[in-house]
């Protein structure tokens, strides 16, 4: 009898634009992998440096499966899409091209399926590293639990849980049922997919290992784009996600709150123009009055300042 689950094929899509510093470490972490089974997607999404030389060098040296699929630079979310479009996995894994994950992550992803063959998505630990220890040791935790739907939409509406759209592993079932790979939008895309698929899976697993390490560069910063118009490009690609969803929390305080953080990003520009420009054109004045209600003391607290004036909250930002 074939052992559907153990045998478990794999897909990892990895997006690559620009990646030649990083994308070396990236691919060696897919070859010190325990479990084999898995194929390996590349998009070059339109490079114009060595990315896809360093890749083409590393792949060849392994005896790993592996498709690379070039186009026009048209962003990470596109890029995905595309790689999925392509993958002949049961289970997708997104990696970034700029970040790792620990030798033993397909593995304990695999053992959990072979034992949980309803599951939906898998939610992981993940590591936020330097770029100088990236493959240091991880914690191999090989423990897991369900989660029940409202818990994690709570969490995650309230920051409490951080999860990484890269890292964590997606039945491609569950995907194409609800055809949940959309066309990307310009700003906040990963938060926007993870809204998406929590919205629609009812069987979620969350392990303890630490799967991914999220790799911090120097020089990074939010501050080198001027987001606004994105921004807003993207309000209203949030504010059609409120037909589909079912949970009261999520539906009365994810917008408000998704706009909240972009205020923020936009004080901490000191960007008084942009800032005025979101809270006008998405009307803040009204989200920040429902955000009294929030969950979280500090959001209502903050609420509470921009209800006085919008300048309040824009300085308090600035500070931060």
């Amino acid at each position: 009898m074939k052992e559907k689950n153990t045998k478990a094929l794999i897909s990892i899509i990895i997006p690559v634009y620009n990646a030649e510093k990083y994308i070396s470490s990236t691919i060696k972490s897919l070859f010190s992998q325990t479990y084999k089974n898995f194929e390996v997607i590349i998009i070059d999404d339109g490079s114009s440096d060595n990315s896809m030389q360093i890749v083409d060098k590393e792949m060849k040296q392994k005896n790993i499966p592996y498709t690379i699929i070039r186009q026009a630079n048209q962003g990470v979310g596109k890029a995905r899409n595309v790689g999925y479009e392509n993958a002949n996995g049961e289970w997708i894994l997104f990696l970034d091209a700029d970040d790792t994950i620990n030798p033993f992550s397909i593995e304990i992803y695999t053992k959990i399926i072979e034992k949980e063959e309803k599951v939906d998505i898998i939610f992981s630990k993940f590591r936020d590293v330097d770029e100088k220890n990236s493959l240091d040791s991880a914690e191999y935790e090989n423990t897991y639990s369900w989660i029940e739907k409202d818990k994690i939409l709570k969490e995650f509406l309230t920051r409490q849980r951080v999860l990484l759209v890269p890292g964590t592993l997606y039945k491609k079932n569950f995907l194409n049922t609800y055809s949940l790979m959309q066309p990307s939008i310009p700003w906040s895309e990963d938060q926007y997919f993870i809204w998406l698929v929590l919205n629609k899976a009812d069987r979620i697993i969350i392990t303890n290992a630490e799967i991914y390490n999220y790799v911090h560069h120097s020089g990074e910063s939010i501050m080198n784009s001027t987001p606004v118009d994105k921004m807003l490009v993207s309000y209203e690609e949030y504010k059609k996600l409120f037909p589909t969803i079912e949970n009261h929390l999520v539906k009365k305080y994810l917008l408000p709150r998704w706009c909240m953080g972009c205020l923020h990003i936009l004080g901490k520009r000191k960007d008084m123009q942009s800032f005025c420009k979101f809270w006008d054109s998405t009307q803040f004045s009204q989200k920040c009055k429902n955000l009294i209600g929030f969950p979280s003391i500090k959001v209502r607290i903050l609420a509470i300042a921009g209800t006085l004036n919008k300048k309040i909250l824009y300085y308090i930002f600035v500070s931060r």
